[in-house]
């Protein structure tokens, strides 16, 4: 049973890990999943609570939640609504948006695919990160 257990974590691991990604620069950057995070905070917030977090090439940890920023070459994005299920939270500028996605686990996923959209121009999850001490 423990072999099991063990094995399907590895397979688990290996799959979620290998394809999760994002893009930075016109480049895929690939990130890891990380099991337990320590938070260091006066106060624990609800947003805290509800973010996965990841392992950057760099050996930074960020959070991700439902959000995703993009920059659009349009101000028109009730296409880009619709085609990916997506809800609009705020319109940053006149074409930065922050979009919601449905389902939290699908979020490399469309962010990579409004990525590769040709009306947009970047696109990428809502970050989140410990700010460094100095």
């Amino acid at each position: 049973m423990k072999i099991n257990i063990l094995l399907f974590t590895l397979i688990f691991t290996f799959l979620y890990s290998s394809d999760t990604y994002f893009y930075q620069n016109g480049k895929k950057v690939y990130i890891s999943p990380v099991q337990e995070v320590k938070i260091f905070s006066l106060k624990a917030t609800s947003t805290q609570s509800n973010l996965n977090y990841f392992t950057t090439p760099n050996n930074k940890t960020v959070g991700v939640n439902d959000e995703i920023l993009i920059k659009t070459s349009s101000t028109n994005i009730d296409n880009l609504l619709i085609k990916y299920s997506l809800t609009l939270v705020k319109q940053l500028t006149k074409n930065i948006y922050l979009l919601k996605v449905k389902d939290k686990s699908t979020i490399f996923d469309i962010s990579n695919r409004l990525y590769e959209d040709k009306t947009v121009q970047f696109a990428h999850p809502n970050f989140t990160r410990q700010i460094d001490k100095r």
